[in-house]
């Protein structure tokens, strides 16, 4: 397959930017004799990272992200993240901030008298049936080019719905079912027993295949609409959280740009949706509205083979490629005659291996009837502590740090925000203010005061403001995250002169000689009358290289502008001359 990481921007026109985010209820239980309620359990847990990562006043934390009670369970959202990847840092990041605060908080508890255990579960249901969600965050385009208003949505529907009902081959994380009649079975996805409409604005009740209840909220300025999906499982595993957030923002490309025109349609998606969950031998069939069986697998066959010929044609990042590949190698595993696929990456299928293991261990089947109780606790100890974030949970005795993020990522995902998103104003400002530099005051995503400066952060995708100098030039960087803060900077030079200080700075102080050039290429390319006077101040205690870039900068400015192109000078990335993301 070839792709070229670039666009055609005249023939595509879906988001080049997307902004990715999870909001993750956990599972609080407290062992003990003495009654420890939630209501005093998860206010304390909350406060043991608070005052390690983040401000009095104000749920948001050092990294970006936001850590607040919601009905009984701590909800972690996580920070807007430019990719699949980086959101998934971020995610295994909330896991290992809470893995830490856990000792803390027992013991705060202990010392009032609660003796006891406590355990913080990453899943979707609880012992008396409650579920409780992952809800997914992406930034997608209101309209396409020939579509808006309710026609875009229904498209919208249209090609997600058989999409999300397959995906949980992928990312499910499994559960154990115990059935009346004293039998076992196993699901591959534990909210589709909870989804009961293809459609709805609702959370709680009356819950969706596709949510289009938060479409003005927070990810949304402009032209933009913030999709929120609640159709999905919690992960523990980093690779399913990788292929839940990356195989989707791939498919909304083709959504945007209206490329689907031949994907099939589901007689019932709600009940193929469990009918996809309960086929854990990936045997089974679904009914397409012709009647026609299908299997699910070739249903997310289609959708791959049409994201491949997209790709083909207008490109895909280097990211999206990795997606794409992993995505072919796992629906290859899928379609193979292998009895565990996907069995060192997906939730569901770690999780029924060790099933598996103690069935056999016990001299049991999964056809077999009328289990024991010891057997039916054993079976349920293994589908319960396989999320459990500790050091003693199963996943984590089996991947320490994780399927996908290394034990760096996490660690500088637990004190970095992400460093090209307005998550970079908001986690700085927090640290800024930890050090006492100024006082911040954060009440919502998209906006914040520092002193009496109000900082509006409307746009998701704004990664500097002048009030904080080091959203500039602190980025502390991974290779992986040079080709996004390129694009990043020269989103912001587009954005306009409001950006130019923010982008003198990044010249004169940040490390990466990539990011330097970058900076300079996108002032040398304002209308502004002192984007000149911006490079000839930067030329003083630059380095060799810099001022030469500077240089052929300030020789092209003198030069009309036309069809002329920046060339090579500044860095080996291709660049359009359309606007990444069109907010105004």
């Amino acid at each position: 397959m070839k792709t070229t990481g670039k666009k055609e921007a005249s023939s595509s026109v879906s988001l080049s930017e997307r902004i990715f985010s999870l909001e993750t209820e956990y599972g609080i239980q407290f062992y003990s004799r003495f009654e420890a309620a939630s209501s005093i359990v998860v206010p304390l847990l909350i406060d043991v990272i608070a005052q390690k990562y983040g401000i009095v006043g104000t749920p948001f934390l050092i990294n970006g992200s936001k850590l607040h009670p919601d009905v009984g369970h701590p909800e972690w959202s996580l920070p807007e993240c430019r990719s699949a990847h980086e959101a998934t840092k971020y995610d295994k990041a909330a896991d290992h901030l809470l893995r830490a605060a856990i000792p803390v908080v027992k013991q705060q508890l202990n010392s009032d008298g609660y003796e006891g255990h406590l355990i913080v579960f990453k899943n979707n249901f609880d012992s008396v049936g409650n579920t409780f969600g992952c809800h997914e965050n992406y930034l997608m385009q209101r309209n396409a080019r020939m579509l808006s208003g309710e026609l875009f949505v229904r498209y919208l529907v249209r090609c997600l719905v058989p999409f999300l009902v397959t995906r949980p081959l992928l990312c499910g994380a499994g559960m154990l079912r115990v059935n009346e009649d004293g039998g076992i079975s196993f699901e591959l996805s534990q909210r589709s027993q909870f989804i009961e409409a293809v459609v709805s604005e609702e959370t709680t009740v009356n819950r969706a295949i596709v949510n289009l209840g938060r479409e003005t909220q927070s990810l949304s300025p402009t032209e933009n609409r913030r999709l929120h999906l609640i159709v999905g499982d919690s992960n523990v595993s980093g690779w399913s959280t990788w292929m839940k957030l990356g195989v989707t923002g791939l498919v909304l490309h083709l959504i945007e740009d209206l490329y689907f025109n031949d994907m099939p349609l589901l007689a019932d998606p709600v009940g193929a949706l469990r009918a996809v969950s309960s086929d854990a031998d990936l045997s089974g069939t679904i009914t397409l509205r012709d009647g026609k069986p299908v299997e699910a697998v070739d249903i997310q066959w289609k959708y791959y083979d049409a994201v491949c010929d997209y790709s083909e044609q207008f490109g895909i990042s280097h990211e999206e490629e990795k997606v794409l590949e992993s995505w072919g190698a796992a629906l290859e595993e899928l379609a193979s005659d292998n009895p565990s696929p996907l069995r060192y990456r997906a939730d569901w299928a770690i999780k029924k291996k060790l099933i598996d293991a103690k069935l056999e261990s016990l001299g049991y089947a999964w056809d077999d009837y009328d289990l024991d109780k010891e057997t039916l606790d054993a079976l349920r100890a293994i589908d319960m502590r396989y999320h459990d974030i500790s050091a003693d949970g199963y996943f984590t005795r089996i991947w320490p740090d994780d399927t996908l993020v290394t034990s760096d990522e996490i660690k500088q995902a637990q004190s970095e925000p992400p460093p090209f998103t307005r998550a970079n104003v908001r986690g700085k400002a927090i640290r800024g203010a930890r050090a006492g530099e100024f006082e911040v005051k954060i009440s919502r995503w998209t906006d914040m005061k520092v002193d009496d400066v109000s900082c509006n952060l409307r746009d998701p995708l704004q990664y500097a403001h002048p009030s904080i100098p080091e959203t500039c030039s602190d980025f502390h960087l991974d290779p992986a995250n040079t080709e996004i803060g390129v694009r990043a900077i020269d989103y912001m030079g587009r954005l306009g002169a409001n950006n130019l200080e923010s982008l003198s700075f990044l010249i004169k102080n940040s490390d990466s000689e990539v990011f330097r050039h970058a900076a300079i290429k996108a002032v040398a390319e304002m209308d502004d009358c002192d984007n000149v006077s911006v490079l000839i101040d930067s030329l003083e205690n630059a380095d060799i290289r810099t001022q030469w870039v500077i240089s052929e900068a300030l020789e092209r400015s003198k030069k009309p502008k036309g069809n002329d192109k920046w060339g090579d000078a500044s860095t080996s990335y291709d660049d359009d001359d359309e606007p990444l993301v069109n907010l105004t």
